[in-house]
This record gives C-alpha cells, structure tokens and sequence, in this order.
C-alpha cells in the first residue's frame, strides 16, 4: 500500500512538472512573437525605410510661461528667485510640496487672491546674467532645483523607441544599419558597408 501511495505521488510530480514546462514554453513563444516588429515606414517607392518593435508614448514637463517662470527656492511667491527658467524647457518632478500659497495680488486696482500649488523640480539650461551662479565663463548648461508653481508647467507629449532592434534600409532595399535600443537609449550601433560590385 506504501509503495502504491509513494508511485501514485511520484506520478503526480511527473505530470505536474511536465504541465508547468509546457507553460513556460507557451510562455518563451509569446516573448518571440511580440519582438517581431510592429513598426515599419516605407520610402515614396515602396520599399522598406526602418522596422522595430514600436514607440512607447510618454509625457514631458514643460514650461509653459511665454516669458519663462521663475525658479525660486521656498515655495513662497516673496521668497529669493533663483533662477528664471525658460519657456519650453523641460522640469523634472522631485516631488509635489504640500504647500500651497494664497497671496494677495493687487492687478489694475483690484485685490485678488491666488490659490496655488508648488513643485519642487530640477531642471537644465543655460543660465543668463542676473540667475544665481551666472558667470561669463560658463559655457555649458547648469543643472539647478527650486520651486515653481503648477500652473506655470504644462504636460506634452513624446515617445521614444521601445528596446529592441531597429535595422534601417536603403532605398533600394539593402540594410544600411541595425540599432540596439534599451529603455529609450541607444545601447549599440551596427554599420552595415555597402559593397559595390
């Protein structure tokens, strides 16, 4: 009775272990499938211009103030600005301040009272004479951090290519080059040379 118990258990592994190798093989098909490219552009002519896996969309933080949005370094509207970011250059989020003010703002007589909400944000340009840590020898953009407020930054959006190969053609049909790209970056480059006969 033992030995019909412990066989019948050993069956059972068998048949189970068999199911979950069938699943990972299920599983290692589908991941084939889906690196096929799913993106292709064509030439006027018709023929193949680039092919990979797709774009991922995403969105950026832009400054949206026409005249730039100043960078200060206390979510307060009265506290030391830093630096005037300009517009349409991108931020990014370090994190939202729970802080919101409610300042009192005289425009054309009348007295009025904004509500806003301050994010804490770093960001990357070239910094102009009177920004904080301007100097004539600076000749590449200044990374810097400070507060703007939320309604000075609006969401646009973007893509970037999906990891995967990226091989791009000639008009005539030939692989000019193959491109490795991982999480939006371009990871390894391969040039084809074109032999003339």
């Amino acid at each position: 009775m033992r030995v019909l118990l412990i066989s019948a258990f050993c069956v059972g592994l068998i048949a189970c272990r068999t199911s979950s190798d069938k699943e990972s093989i299920e599983n290692k098909q589908i991941d084939l499938k889906t690196a096929v490219s799913s993106y292709t552009s064509f030439y006027e002519n018709g023929m193949t211009k680039l092919t990979g896996p797709g774009f991922e969309k995403f969105y950026r933080n832009m400054v949206s103030s026409k005249d730039g949005e100043p960078m200060k370094e206390s979510p307060d509207l009265h506290s030391k600005s830093i630096a005037t970011v300009p517009f349409d250059t991108e931020v990014y989020l370090k994190s939202n301040s729970r802080e919101s003010t409610s300042d009192s703002v005289i425009e054309e007589k009348v007295l009025t009272s904004q509500q806003e909400k301050w994010l804490f944000v770093i960001t990357e340009f070239y910094l102009n004479p009177g920004d904080y840590g301007y100097s004539e020898d600076l000749i590449e953009p200044t990374q810097i951090e400070g507060y703007i407020q939320s309604n000075s930054i609006s969401k646009q959006l973007d893509s970037t290519k999906k990891s995967g190969i990226w091989r791009y053609f000639y008009k005539s049909g030939g692989l000019e080059k193959e491109e490795y790209h991982h999480k939006g970056r371009l990871i390894k480059k391969s040039i084809l040379i074109k032999m003339e006969m």
